[in-house]
């Protein structure tokens, strides 16, 4: 069988992956991302434009949106000094 190329689908939501996926198994990973939307394509595995042969594994790293940030203590402070 002809290999076949993985599509770009970066910026895309999970759904509209999987339609542009071809002959392609998907596998789903969820990632934190600062720049990109939350439900959008990061990025995949193997990368845009590698030839696979038919029903490879591309995993889909998803966007959770930014990583969780830790509060800071601010029990016993003032309103100034929070």
């Amino acid at each position: 069988m002809v290999p076949a190329l993985v599509p770009d689908l970066a910026g895309l939501s999970y759904g509209e992956a999987l339609n542009q996926l071809g002959p392609f198994e998907a596998v789903f990973e969820e990632e934190a991302s600062e720049t990109v939307e939350v439900g959008a394509v990061i990025r995949t595995d193997p990368a845009a434009d590698a030839e696979l042969e038919h029903g490879s594994s591309v995993v889909i790293f998803v966007s959770t949106g930014p990583a969780p940030r830790p509060l800071p203590e601010l029990v016993g402070l003032t309103v100034a000094e929070a």
